[in-house]
Order: structure tokens, then sequence, then C-alpha cells
């Protein structure tokens, strides 16, 4: 969290949109343009590539995040724990065919 903090303390919401690098688009962020807005354009004349914005790199790093806790949560559920938190519904387990089968 330290080096995500760091990265955004010196960042504006400008340049993080235009600072952009190559990335192959079979990606679980490259095919899923939908939760990632502004962050993932078409790599021009290349359809096995994508142009993926340092935006996208963070929101994928916080959808990570929620995925996993998505899934703590339901091991605490699965021992008879109550989760402490409420996850919010989106990124990756918002997506449709995610598995959000409860134990």
């Amino acid at each position: 969290m330290d080096l995500s903090w760091s990265v955004l303390s010196s960042e504006t919401v400008g340049s993080i949109r235009s600072k952009v690098l190559e990335t192959p688009s079979d990606t679980l962020w490259a095919l899923h343009p939908e939760i990632f807005p502004d962050g993932a354009k078409e790599f021009p004349g290349d359809p096995s590539k994508v142009y993926m914005a340092l935006e996208a790199t963070f929101l994928h790093r916080y959808y990570e995040y929620i995925a996993h806790l998505y899934n703590i949560h339901g091991l605490k559920k699965a021992h008879g724990l109550e989760p402490a938190v409420e996850v919010p519904f989106e990124g990756y387990w918002a997506l449709p065919g995610w598995d959000r089968s409860e134990p």
C-alpha cells in the first residue's frame, strides 16, 4: 500500500490517465474494459495488444483487494463467523459469471 500511496500522491487524474503501457489483450483487465473506464484502449492495428493507463493499474489493484475480501468473507461464513465489514459490489467479483456462491 505504501508504494501505491507514494505513486498516487505525486500524480494527478490527468497524469494517471496519460501514462500508458502496452499489454496483451487476453489479460483479465483487458478482457473487461467496462470496469476500466478510460483505462483500457485498443491498440491501433494489433488486436493482440491494448493500451492500459496507470489509472487502470490502480483500479486493478483495488478490484483485486475487493475480490480477496469477498473470498475472506466466504471463509469466515464457512467457519460460522460474521464478516465485520461490507464489501463493495464492484470490480471483478461483480462481473457476470463470477462465482458468488455462498458456503
